[in-house]
């Protein structure tokens, strides 16, 4: 079965933690039978004088017929500051503009997963890629794949762990973030390798 997603983002390219989400999620479509169908959605446009007043509805509007939105990093937006927002907000904004415009047209109601970015068993430096890899659990599991969602949180702490615990690791925001993916994937790439069941049965 092929999901729907959309990726929530801005128009900034200075964030990682959407970059580090898909990667994560290619991982899984190309070890295991499930398929993803990513829709970006960015909220602001550039090309647009009132980007403000209708980034929710135009991205709201992007996101009909899809089975999920994945928020995973904060929004930024260089041209239009009154859009740069942290993930929670991002969320309930798109959340009041999918119940109050569109809930009567939309084919089906996607579920929006966000990062966790308030977790604090994680160190700071690297709490907004596990958030992001950590949103993409929780939607394996709303899809009916909770052992597997559970495995890929357990190995996105477990790579946290690995690079909390280095000392004097003055690498880059973006070193660190790769690295922590690559854990994971190799994860992945080592332990799953037969169809995914779910809680309905092989898809």
């Amino acid at each position: 079965m092929k999901h729907k997603i959309g990726v929530i983002e801005g128009c900034s390219k200075g964030l990682t933690s959407v970059k580090q989400g898909v990667k994560v999620l290619e991982a899984i479509a190309k070890n295991t039978n499930l398929s993803f169908d990513l829709r970006y959605i960015k909220i602001g446009s550039k090309s647009k004088a009132n980007a403000e007043e209708n980034a929710f509805k135009d991205a709201a509007e992007n996101c009909k017929s899809l089975d999920a939105i994945l928020v995973m990093d904060d929004i930024e937006n260089d041209d239009v500051k009154e859009l740069n927002l942290t993930v929670k907000a991002t969320s309930v904004a798109l959340q009041y503009e999918l119940e109050t415009s569109l809930f009567d047209s939309l084919d089906k109601y996607p579920v929006i997963f966000e990062a966790d970015q308030d977790d604090n068993k994680t160190a700071k430096d690297i709490v907004k890629p596990v958030g992001a890899i950590v949103s993409v659990a929780n939607f394996l599991e709303y899809v009916g794949y909770k052992r597997f969602g559970d495995k890929v949180r357990l190995a996105a702490y477990e790579a946290a762990g690995i690079l909390a615990s280095r000392e004097n690791d003055e690498r880059t925001k973006e070193a660190k973030d790769e690295e922590l993916t690559e854990m994971v994937i190799d994860y992945i790439n080592k332990h799953v390798d037969e169809p995914m069941i779910s809680a309905w049965g092989e898809i």
